[in-house]
């Protein structure tokens, strides 16, 4: 439990890292689609997932005859928080991880929110962040915790027991929050629910890269890695979808024309102007 609580809040510090707002209100379109970015996007985050996919199935994996494995090999960070198999939490984990896949379809509802807009930005996201983490899984094959215990109770069918690094449902999880909490402080600048949010968002996110880790299924450096891979993708792809992304045209008070930039990382306004 210790352990648990330990990796808990150094995840959610890492989504915090990962999550960004900006305080402003809203004046007209946040985000906008074209067709010279978009459809390269789409095409492209549906080679990488393509690719990822096919990389994974079709790739030959190294034997194991699923006797107990030599820890001997495994670092120290590692082996202090690995577990063996609990197919109760890693259960628990999927049902956390789907309903973390799905939510953030509800963003469409947001008064000021284009449907479209939302769920074209929210399948680049998938598509880039399953392509990859399923590509890394195919390079790394990374012998998961629980073949390092006696008598693991899971599946060995399609080599699953080498694929551990990145964690797939933290990658997953990760993408999903990070991209909700962007999306809705973007669209809800004003918000009171804005921190309450995030944080939810964030701490359900680690909940699951937790539960990985419990279940014996992840080491820490695979949840880490694929919290930091989901978080990316879950942030790139909205912000190079807002309008106007870091440079606002302005004009100072004596009606001279001024350009600024302007960076809010998690809330905290940095302006470069001239």
């Amino acid at each position: 439990m210790k352990k648990g609580i330990i990796l808990a809040v150094f995840l959610v510090l890492l989504g915090n890292i990962c999550a960004f707002s900006q305080n402003s209100s809203v004046s007209g379109p946040v985000f906008e689609l074209s067709k010279e970015k978009d459809i390269p996007l789409l095409v492209s985050g549906a080679v990488v997932c393509a690719g990822g996919w096919a990389a994974n199935k079709y790739l030959s994996y190294p034997d194991w005859d699923q006797t107990k494995r030599d820890s001997s090999g495994v670092n120290s960070f590692d082996w202090y928080f690995s577990q063996p198999y609990s197919k109760t939490l890693d259960k628990t984990a999927d049902v956390l991880m789907y309903t973390f896949a799905v939510a953030p379809a509800a963003l469409s509802f947001l008064p000021d929110a284009d449907w479209k807009t939302v769920c074209v930005m929210y399948l680049e996201t998938v598509l880039f962040s399953q392509g990859l983490k399923e590509g890394l899984k195919a390079v790394g094959q990374r012998y998961r915790p629980y073949t390092y215990y006696d008598d693991p109770d899971t599946s060995y069918s399609d080599g699953d027991y080498v694929k551990s690094w990145p964690s797939g449902h933290t990658t997953t999880a990760f993408a999903a929050a990070v991209f909700a909490s962007y999306v809705y402080c973007e669209y809800e600048p004003d918000s009171e629910y804005k921190v309450p949010f995030t944080a939810a968002c964030l701490a359900g996110a680690a909940s699951v890269g937790v539960l990985r880790v419990m279940s014996g299924n992840h080491f820490v450096t695979d949840v880490l890695s694929g919290a930091v891979l989901g978080s990316a993708c879950g942030f790139l792809v909205p912000f190079v979808h807002k309008v106007n992304t870091g440079l606002a045209r302005k004009s100072s008070r004596d009606g001279t024309a001024k350009l600024q930039i302007e960076l809010y990382p998690a809330g905290a306004g940095i302006r470069v102007g001239f």
